[in-house]
């Protein structure tokens, strides 16, 4: 997230003698961080998010694949055959009735590789389900940093209007006296009418994002916003993620296949029982037989391509499985790495607001002595909302940054009634 206008309250810590803030007021603004919670945030998270439209139409869609998968590899039907025919010879005409029960039978292994097929065909499901919910999770929590950055923004401009508010009496007291002038009184109701503006600005943002988190999970505007939870570095297993889990179902679906291309260079029988009877006019004439079929395959070139072909797809799932990790470590170097710069511009700010203490309280009281004139104190509290409103920014970063986490964890979504 890049926060709206860096330097979206520019005239921050206005302060007249006559009405001033105590020094604490000079430290960092925090991100506005929810009242804790009993339960893991974490388990809280997702179980908010199991109940959204978007994740119960997935899970309803994991069913079916493993209602498929129970289906596969199961023997072809029967199959039923009835004849009838005219016998002639020079002496007669005789009607003849056939009756045939045949059984197809698959080739060996073919079953086997059925089976493997599906059950392949169920964890690319299950690798696609949880790249979803991941990458849905990781939206909500990127969302949810954003809308805490904005509410700090919004707190920090509220209170900025009060200072103004403030250095306008004084700069008012001034004008009436005769030591300032008309123009400074201008460049506060300049700075006050910006600053309302970009508060507006900020406002819709969060409404924005609000109504936006809302909408994913069907929830009405009376339900509160679910609390910030995401996985950290430490977290992260490169070798469970759903990457890998979707190279890992392109291996089983490379293997099933050399199982399917083995089986297709073994022959197909069929065992069939067969009843033949012939209407003669001494009586009926009955045969019973027993055929079987066998299939000849002598195609052996397009099986050992099928083989060929299942070779080269398990070493691309090799490959993805590769792939995989090393995009999650990169992933969780990223993150460590916007965390560390996260700290790093907190520890800063309470250094250089420390070390600027003094500085405002020195411009502060020569301006109220009319030692000082009104820009050099607007100037000395614009470089201290540079560096709060970076703190805030750095750690709506590091927030967001930890949230892109989510897309390398396989989401343990909590068991729940049927979709």
């Amino acid at each position: 997230m890049r926060l709206p206008c860096l330097l979206l309250w520019s005239c921050t810590w206005m302060l007249s003698a006559a009405d001033p803030l105590p020094s604490a007021s000079l430290t960092p603004v925090p991100v506005p961080v929810p009242a804790p919670v009993t339960e893991n945030p974490t388990r809280v998270f997702l179980q908010t998010l199991a109940q959204a439209p978007e994740v119960r139409a997935l899970i309803a869609q994991r069913q079916a694949m493993r209602h498929l998968e129970g289906a596969a590899g199961r023997l072809p039907d029967p199959m039923l055959s009835l004849g009838y025919a005219r016998k002639r010879t020079p002496m007669e005409t005789m009607p003849m009735y056939e009756v045939m029960l045949e059984q197809p039978l698959p080739r060996w292994g073919e079953r086997d590789a059925a089976r493997a097929m599906a059950a392949s065909s169920t964890r690319m499901s299950d690798a696609e389900i949880a790249a979803e919910v991941a990458q849905l999770a990781s939206d909500l929590a990127m969302a949810l940093a954003e809308i805490d950055g904005l509410s700090a923004l919004v707190t920090e401009g509220e209170a900025e209007e009060l200072r103004i508010a403030a250095l306008s009496r004084a700069v008012d007291a001034r004008v009436a006296s005769g030591d300032a002038g008309v123009l400074d009184r201008l460049a506060l109701d300049t700075r006050r009418e910006r600053l309302a503006l970009r508060l507006d600005d900020a406002r819709r943002l969060l409404a924005d994002r609000s109504a936006e988190i809302r909408g994913r999970l069907a929830w009405p505007t009376t339900t509160a916003l679910p609390v910030f939870a995401a996985p950290t570095p430490e977290m992260i297993d490169p070798t469970r993620t759903p990457l890998a889990l979707a190279a890992e179902a392109k291996r089983l679906e490379a293997v099933a296949a050399m199982q399917e291309a083995r089986a297709m260079g073994r022959p197909e029988t069929a065992i069939g029982v067969r009843a033949e009877r012939e209407a003669e006019d001494g009586g009926n004439e009955d045969t019973i037989g027993v055929t079987i079929s066998i299939s000849l395959p002598i195609a052996r070139g397009a099986i050992a391509a099928g083989e060929d072909a299942a070779h080269a797809r398990l070493r691309a799932a090799e490959r993805l499985a590769e792939a995989a990790r090393w995009r999650t470590s990169t992933a969780v170097d990223a993150a460590r790495r916007a965390i560390a710069q996260a700290a790093r511009a907190d520890d800063l700010a309470k250094r250089l607001l420390t070390r600027a203490h003094a500085e405002h309280q020195a411009v502060i009281a020569a301006l109220a002595s009319n030692g000082a004139d009104l820009t050099a104190a607007l100037d000395l509290h614009d470089r201290l909302a540079e560096l709060r409103l970076a703190v805030i920014e750095a750690r709506v970063q590091a927030r967001q940054a930890q949230a892109s986490l989510w897309s390398h964890v396989i989401p343990e979504l909590p068991p729940g009634p049927t979709p």
